[in-house]
């Protein structure tokens, strides 16, 4: 296939990319614009190149990357506590954004990854993570503990203890700063039955 080995050198270094960017690519390495679209449906069918959403593709079959698809986003929930080694779970990706998005659950390279909606107000408290050639954002404890309230994420006693074991008090302090008052509640709540409790289950820790 005509530029194959040009498109894949240059695309490789993206975690997405969109058909504008590869119709752009190829165009100006020589292709006509009718030739980037059957460049594009030949990639697809024969594996080279993986189509995430309408118009987004990627080079690389991984579904860590597949956030990237609903820019701005962070991981949270049990990505985040899988990623901080709170729990033990197996847990579907999860990604949340400020774009106006179907939430749910969708599938990725056979995987299941659920795609949730947060208000701008709340859109904050995540790290920049490194991971292979790319960074992308996982919410840090302290926000991961507000998102469970948020979204009414339900998770193991264990998990909660960690959690709040793990939590810096007066980072949480400063985040319900800017919650509305249905979160701070919830997290009070959790912090009475689980804060005080010094000992739970030690969990597997990220390698």
């Amino acid at each position: 296939m005509k530029y194959k080995k040009d498109f894949a050198v240059h695309f490789n270094r993206f975690p997405l990319f969109r058909f504008s960017d590869a119709e752009r690519f190829l165009t100006s390495i020589g292709a006509s614009p009718i030739y980037a679209r059957k460049f594009m449906s030949i990639a697809v069918n024969n594996g080279l190149v993986y189509r995430i959403t309408k118009g987004v593709y990627s080079m690389h079959n991984d579904i860590n990357l597949v956030g990237f698809a609903f820019k701005p986003f962070y991981y949270g929930l049990g990505t985040a506590l899988t990623y901080h080694g709170l729990w033990e779970q197996q847990a579907t990706q999860t990604i949340i954004t400020t774009k106006n998005v179907r939430e749910g659950t969708r599938v990725f390279f056979g995987l299941n990854a659920t795609v949730l909606r947060i208000p701008e107000r709340l859109f904050f408290g995540f790290a920049d993570e490194k991971y292979g050639n790319f960074h992308f954002y996982v919410s840090d404890v302290e926000k991961t503990l507000i998102d469970i309230v948020h979204y009414g994420f339900a998770i193991e006693d264990y998990a909660y203890v960690n959690l709040l074991r793990r939590a810096n008090s007066m980072k949480i302090e400063s985040y319900l700063k800017r919650c509305p008052e249905r979160i701070k509640l919830g997290v009070r709540k959790l912090q009475d039955e689980f804060g005080a409790q010094k000992q739970g289950p030690r969990v597997r820790m990220r390698s």
